[in-house]
């Protein structure tokens, strides 16, 4: 443990710097000697027990470098390593590199330097930090009842209201001067021969993408699907509000010309039932629950070591 927790305090900075230069698509590998190339070796699954190198009488194995291999590189880096085996050759030679480091501290006694008995004792508080919040309870660990799940549902019954949606297809003759009588006898034609075409059997995606000036529908068969009627210029809005479902309405005029307009379906505002919001309510209730069990540990542990806040500028004080 204390052979750990000496590498750990000592690789601290190296491996800020390391991990940084992972991040950047770089290896803080040392470099192999110049000339030297090493062979692929062959796909096999390597022996736990096989020797990577000696220092005097102690032996390291593959074991000792994968139980060491999570404090050089992510959880990423590592399943990049798995499949480049050069990358992984050079990650061993930077693990023999570290005990190297490790054997030269300990030879020279630089564990029982004041500088690194501070930085063993901020380690060792992290490490003990990390490992008493491992035992609070998981957010995972929390199972909230049905009946808790349905009264945070009714009492945010309000947050889950929809207003009105509409799923429509349209084609769209562009005027851009109604008082060009031409332009607009030019537009109701082409709306004419849309309906004709649509009545003779052709598919909508053919027809919006011969007639429509639509660019946002013209590609998709003139179709909005599932949108806010009250998002669209108002005569549009209405027409869709008003139109029998299924039937092509009369040309509608709007400041960008005449819609055809066929309504597929629509829906009055609305609260979206609770079996249509479940996984977001208990998402909800999981977080609550989460919070106020930690908050119980918490409260706990002050009670427990007598904990009590100080003047005006501490916690939560000063400006």
């Amino acid at each position: 443990m204390l052979n750990r927790l000496l590498l750990t305090a000592l690789m601290m900075g190296a491996l800020a710097c390391g991990l940084a230069a992972q991040e950047a698509g770089q290896e803080p590998a040392r470099p192999a000697p110049a000339g030297k190339v090493r062979p692929k070796p062959e796909d096999k699954t390597i022996d736990p027990q096989a020797v990577l190198f000696r220092m005097g009488k102690d032996i390291y194995r593959e074991a000792d470098f994968q139980e060491f291999l999570p404090m050089m590189l992510t959880a990423s880096r590592i399943e990049q390593a798995k499949r480049d085996w050069r990358m992984m050759a050079d990650v061993r030679r930077n693990y023999a590199d570290q005990m190297l480091l490790l054997a030269s501290a300990k030879k020279q006694g630089l564990e029982a330097t004041p500088e690194f008995q501070k930085r063993l004792a901020d380690v060792t508080k992290a490490l003990l930090v990390d490992e008493a919040k491992k035992r609070l309870p998981a957010e995972d660990s929390i199972q909230p009842t049905e009946e808790q799940i349905k009264t945070a549902y009714e009492q945010s019954k309000e947050t889950y209201r929809i207003g009105e949606r509409a799923t429509a297809r349209h084609i769209l003759a562009t005027v851009k001067d109604f008082d060009d009588k031409k332009a607009v006898a030019d537009a109701n034609d082409k709306l004419s021969k849309a309906r004709r075409d649509l009545k003779a059997g052709k598919g909508w995606q053919e027809v919006a993408k011969k007639y429509s000036d639509d660019p946002g529908s013209r590609d998709k068969g003139g179709l909005y699907e599932n949108f806010d009627p009250g998002a669209m210029v108002p005569e549009f809005a209405d027409a869709v509000r008003r139109q029998k479902i299924g039937a092509m309405g009369q040309p509608v005029k709007t400041q960008f010309g005449f819609h055809m307009i066929l309504v597929e379906g629509r829906t009055s505002p609305r609260i979206q039932t609770l079996d249509e919001v479940r996984p977001k309510v208990r998402a909800q209730v999981v977080n609550k629950l989460w919070v106020e069990s930690w908050d119980a540990c918490f409260d706990a542990m002050r009670k427990e070591f007598g904990y009590s806040e100080g003047d005006e500028q501490g916690i939560g004080g000063g400006k």
